[in-house]
């Protein structure tokens, strides 16, 4: 749930307040969206790992990965 919370941190940092229906991202914003996509690498809880944020279609979709290539 934490790394949900991340991502959307991440994803409307740069916005004004936009009006998000069921976890799309508008068309209006795609672009502005894409900027944040891609794998973040670094500790989370003490542990080493890499949060991926990627759209498929309009909607944003995270994996994480531990060191020992175990996702959650």
């Amino acid at each position: 749930m934490r790394y949900l919370l991340l991502a959307c941190a991440l994803l409307l940092s740069a916005c004004k307040t936009i009006k998000v229906e069921n976890g799309e991202v508008p068309d209006e914003y795609r672009a502005m969206a894409q900027a944040y996509m891609g794998t973040y690498t670094g500790s989370f809880d003490g542990e080493r790992g890499a949060l991926t944020i990627a759209l498929s279609g309009r909607k944003v979709v995270l994996s994480y990965r531990d060191a020992s290539g175990s996702t959650d």
